[in-house]
């Protein structure tokens, strides 16, 4: 039997297509022990398409695209540093309180968490993980670092349908910055590939 993720895809192959594949997750804890949840997440190839960029996807936790180093058995982020890491766009969305009322106004949220993560480690590895249908599978471990900071943004003019409406300004993101104190948070997960065969559902 083959498993979903080793379906070919005529005419295209992903530069990271050796850590792309949907995945079922558990959090772990410190002493890397599983606790009481499952939950997915998906690995792929950037718009890029690139063999050293990934982007990891966790349903609202994370979106974001990473530059990594090293093999598909062992891999991280190429950097921790605040400012070469790519924003969740997840939290991007979290705005100015107080909507703007012209062009080109600027306005900054001072604490938002999980603005950007660090991979601190990660492993995919051949067959070392059973579904919960008995089948081998390739295990996932990921560890990854959060950080808060300061989103900055700047207004803009919002599309009209007719030329007859109002004006209406809105936020668009401009830029992250690290602030004191910003790694708040460590999560460690521990899973295996998703097949989509029966017996694993």
């Amino acid at each position: 039997m083959v498993s979903c993720s080793e379906e070919k895809l005529e005419g295209w192959s992903p530069e990271s297509k050796d850590y792309s594949g949907k995945f079922i997750f558990t959090e772990l804890n410190d002493k890397n022990e599983p606790q009481d949840n499952h939950e997915t997440l998906f690995i792929s190839s950037t718009a890029s398409n690139k063999k050293d960029e990934i982007l990891i996807d966790i349903d609202k936790v994370l979106r974001s695209k990473f530059k990594i180093t090293g093999e598909v058995s062992d891999f991280k982020s190429v950097s921790d540093d605040f400012s070469k890491l790519t924003e969740n766009v997840l939290v991007l969305e979290t705005k100015p309180e107080n909507a703007p009322t012209g062009l080109n106004q600027t306005a900054s949220v001072p604490d938002v968490p999980n603005v950007k993560v660090s991979l601190v480690e990660g492993k995919i590895l051949k067959n070392l993980a059973t579904s919960v249908g008995g089948n081998k599978v390739d295990s996932v471990y990921l560890k990854l670092n959060f950080y808060k900071g300061k989103l900055n943004f700047k207004s803009y003019l919002k599309p009209k349908s007719k030329e007859t409406d109002p004006d209406v300004f809105d936020w668009k993101f401009e830029s992250s910055e690290a602030i004191s104190g910003a790694k708040t948070e460590t999560l460690i997960l521990g899973g295996y590939r998703y097949t989509g065969l029966p017996e694993d559902e």
